[in-house]
């Protein structure tokens, strides 16, 4: 009997997948949200509804409480989870730039061991001009063009739930959500009261420009009613996913599946005095939501810092095969998770490295060489800067930078990528200003 793996990412939409014959080899989903911070879902405590379908999803996981994204934007984020690499290290350092081609990803590892590969993604950042059609033998990009607006979790999911009949098994198949990225966007079903008693000037929809503008005078009651916005967009791409559960329960593949949900990045609010992300790597911007089902059926929660440069490993691990050797995250399954470091890194409109180990994180500003230090135990919302305190975990944590600096070092840089003048329109639309 088969095993279907599946890394789902928020989304999916009506349809149907079609009754298939049993595969020798474990079929492979990997479904990834843009934009998603760990703390606005219920897995991690929400206060709102945001996520019932994920909690329900997670009686049947191992949720992972403190996994660490390796960026605070798309690029470099997927990139790191396909090639269980850090971004420095294959010279991501900008908007346009490309997965170097000789970089090995995981749709390459899988489509060498006999696997039919697909992927289905909703954003430029991660789409075939920037390499990351890198061994799949189908790739959808088509929502990007057909949905400028962003708000596509419907067509992503129709268009992953069709692939899914494309595809001969054993079979890996990406699937990338966008919604909970800007622009915000109430949905009505999922309003969680309305704008109830908000008589400022936030509105759903609004044009990112006009908030970037907003962003300086924003007090607390804007604050909130965006995030009750953002919130209406999780709740809304938790639907679809939903819907694609329920698709698996009815071709009998669920029981049988490992299932497992992330995101890319998070998004700031205010939290440290901006908005938006790719700049910062405060918990707002890094810290994101992590389950998994596996097929022996363990469950729990896991407390232990994890990144998402392990997602790769683990997910051959879980299907019996073994990472290349220029992968450098850890099967999570098979490791002694408090013994390392964890690395974030942000060259996008600033120059900021982190590590994390343990409860203690270290920020490095490389731009203005200052250093902030904090306890995540005891201040996870990063409010208190320790590094005046904690003389020795300083001296340990920059050695620790030191070295990683070392080993990343990427040598040649890859170029940036040309595009037309209506994909960079749509990118600026969407909030993206080049570099």
């Amino acid at each position: 009997m088969s095993i279907a793996v599946l890394f789902l990412v928020l989304g999916v939409s009506c349809g149907g997948v079609a009754s298939r014959t049993q595969s020798s080899m474990p079929d492979i989903v990997l479904v990834v949200v843009d934009t998603l911070r760990a703390d606005r879902t219920q897995l991690l405590g929400h206060w709102r509804k945001t996520t019932p379908n994920l909690q329900q999803m997670a009686k049947d996981a191992v949720v992972y409480e403190q996994a660490m994204s390796q960026a605070p934007w798309t690029t470099p984020s997927i990139g790191s989870m396909l090639t269980s690499r850090y971004p420095s290290s294959m010279g991501i350092h900008r908007y346009r730039v490309p997965l170097p081609a000789s970089a090995t990803t995981l749709a390459e590892v899988l489509k060498g061991a006999g696997y039919s590969t697909g992927a289905v993604v909703s954003h430029t950042y991660c789409g075939k001009k920037l390499g990351f059609a890198q061994g799949f033998d189908l790739f959808d990009e088509n929502a990007v063009k057909d949905r400028p607006d962003a708000v596509n979790s419907q067509e992503v999911s129709s268009r992953a739930i069709d692939m899914l009949d494309e595809l001969e098994r054993p079979f890996f198949l990406l699937v990338h959500y966008f919604d909970p990225h800007f622009a915000y966007v109430e949905h009505t079903q999922y309003a969680f009261g309305g704008a109830a008693g908000y008589t400022g000037p936030v509105e759903s929809a609004m044009p990112i420009r006009t908030l970037r503008k907003m962003a300086p005078r924003l007090d607390q009651a804007d604050v909130d009613e965006l995030l009750r916005i953002y919130d209406s967009e999780i709740a809304y791409t938790d639907q679809q996913i939903g819907v694609l559960l329920q698709a698996l329960k009815s071709e009998g593949l669920y029981d049988e599946a490992v299932l497992a949900l992330t995101a890319d990045h998070g998004e700031e609010f205010m939290d440290h005095g901006r908005w938006g992300h790719t700049v910062r790597l405060y918990q707002e911007s890094v810290h994101v939501p992590l389950l998994i089902k596996y097929p022996d059926g363990k469950v729990g929660l896991e407390q232990e810092p994890v990144a998402l440069v392990d997602l790769a490993p683990t997910l051959l691990a879980a299907v019996g095969l073994e990472p290349p050797a220029s992968f450098v995250g850890r099967n999570l399954r098979n490791s002694t998770l408090a013994e390392r470091d964890l690395f974030s890194e942000t060259s996008k409109g600033a120059s900021m490295e982190a590590v994390l180990r343990g409860s203690h994180k270290l920020i490095h500003d490389k731009r203005s060489q200052t250093w902030e230090l904090f306890d995540l135990e005891a201040d996870p919302g990063e409010r208190h800067d320790m590094s005046l305190r904690m003389p020795g975990e300083l001296r340990e944590l920059k050695q620790a930078l030191a070295d990683w600096d070392r080993m990343v070092s990427p040598g040649t840089l890859p170029e940036r990528v040309e595009i037309s003048p209506e994909e960079r329109s749509r990118l600026e639309a969407l909030g993206y200003l080049e570099d």
